[in-house]
């Protein structure tokens, strides 16, 4: 009995001879002829074919697991939440995080995160925490809130976060005349000091001294307006 690689290379065989007889041409009478053979190729070919043994399917992914495998685990998992340590916060700010649940019925963690957040911002520019040795850094915050919409997010931040968008908003606007000062001290020097390297090329040019022009380009380096220096 032949072996499934015998037939195989038999069937190579078949389909090499088989080529030889696909293109007929008058200028090869022989392979005219030869139309027969062909037809006999391919009629060895096919029962060659059927012949081969069958191989075997792959296993579906509806069947069950071999034995000893056991039961795939779910990559999500339903954990029930913990009450959050409200007595671990501040009493002005516990009792302020009891009053905005209470007031719009969101959950007492997403209220804190809102609560901390804004305490951080106001104090991370005053206070630094050393959390080693040679450790130091503001006490800024990075919280993630997940929740959907409509589960007062937004609500919660407009609370504790009110003041601080004031208080942005009031600064932009004094802060105004100072930004149009300085803009215009800034203008001005810049204007000055392309005519000063203009003058400089010229003199290049022309093969004229340039050392007083140059000294003049220094000092008006030295007093270049800055933001600080335009503050009303």
């Amino acid at each position: 009995m032949r072996t499934s690689q015998e037939i195989w290379m038999t069937q190579t065989q078949v389909a090499r001879r088989s080529t030889l007889f696909s293109k007929p041409t008058s200028r090869n009478p022989e392979m005219a002829n030869a139309m027969t053979d062909e037809q006999h190729f391919r009629a060895a070919l096919a029962s060659l074919k059927a012949g081969l043994p069958q191989q075997p399917h792959s296993r579906r992914a509806t069947e069950p697991a071999a034995a000893g495998w056991p039961e795939p685990q779910p990559l999500a998992a339903n954990v029930a939440a913990e009450p959050y340590p409200s007595g671990a916060l501040p009493l002005v700010i516990r009792k302020a995080v009891a009053e905005v649940a209470a007031f719009v019925q969101a959950p007492v963690a997403l209220v804190a995160a809102s609560a901390l957040g804004a305490m951080s911002l106001a104090c991370q520019g005053f206070v630094n925490i050393e959390r080693a040795r040679t450790l130091s850094g503001p006490t800024s915050l990075y919280l993630l809130s997940i929740a959907t919409s409509g589960e007062r997010k937004s609500s919660c931040d407009g609370y504790f976060s009110a003041a601080i968008r004031l208080h942005e908003k009031t600064q932009a606007e004094a802060t105004k005349p100072a930004v149009a000062a300085f803009e215009a001290a800034l203008s001005a020097w810049n204007a000055e000091r392309e005519g000063l390297l203009a003058a400089i090329k010229d003199a290049k040019r022309t093969g004229k001294t340039s050392d007083h022009l140059k000294a003049e380009l220094v000092e008006l380096q030295r007093e270049k307006p800055t933001a600080r220096g335009c503050r009303g």
